[in-house]
């Protein structure tokens, strides 16, 4: 005989319209799992609206011939950059230049200027971003104002350029932190 007095802490309510998770429940997304919000979607935290914060990178490794090596991170329109860096895991071993260079599609070295990967500027362990750019903030981070947040979607770039002898040593991640929030009107009294 069934226990009446059973109740599931996690239930779809009737008319299935939505999914319920009552006190003392959780929900547990495992190993391999997704939870996805579709655009248009929201999701809320005591009934508001939560935007998160997205961590996207690239890495860039040393890949033999000299060459150019492009990383490019999507950012939706209405972003809000949190955070953009770079940071040296491996030092590059090209024969004569291993540089990068960090922007957009407006300014190709609008976060960082050119950044020396083979030694001086950023080495094994140390991050270059926007409180703490090396020495080598570009225009977006160079002064209090900084261009942070873009109406229209756009690209964050990196940009590695190796000249000289063949080497395969380095590696180097750069990483943008960002969020997309829908903004609120103010109301004029």
């Amino acid at each position: 005989m069934a226990d009446e007095t059973y109740q599931s802490k996690v239930y779809r309510e009737r008319g299935g319209a939505r999914q319920v998770i009552a006190s003392g429940g959780s929900l547990d997304v495992e190993s391999g799992g997704d939870l996805d919000i579709e655009t248009g979607g929201a999701l809320k935290l005591a009934g508001t609206q939560v935007y998160p914060t997205v961590t996207a990178e690239v890495l860039f490794t040393e890949a033999g011939a000299a060459g150019t090596y492009t990383g490019t991170i999507a950012l939706p329109a209405g972003s809000r950059i949190i955070d953009i860096g770079v940071t040296g895991l491996v030092l590059w071993t090209a024969g004569t230049v291993a540089k990068m260079i960090v922007g957009d599609g407006d300014d190709p070295d609008g976060f960082f200027l050119e950044t020396n990967l083979k030694a001086t500027d950023l080495l094994v362990g140390e991050t270059n971003n926007i409180e703490h750019p090396g020495g080598l903030a570009g225009t977006y981070i160079a002064s209090e104002q900084r261009v942070l947040y873009a109406d229209a979607a756009r690209n964050i770039i990196g940009v590695v350029t190796t000249t000289g002898t063949a080497a395969t040593a380095g590696r180097t991640r750069m990483y943008v932190c960002y969020a997309t929030p829908t903004a609120g009107a103010a109301v004029k009294s």
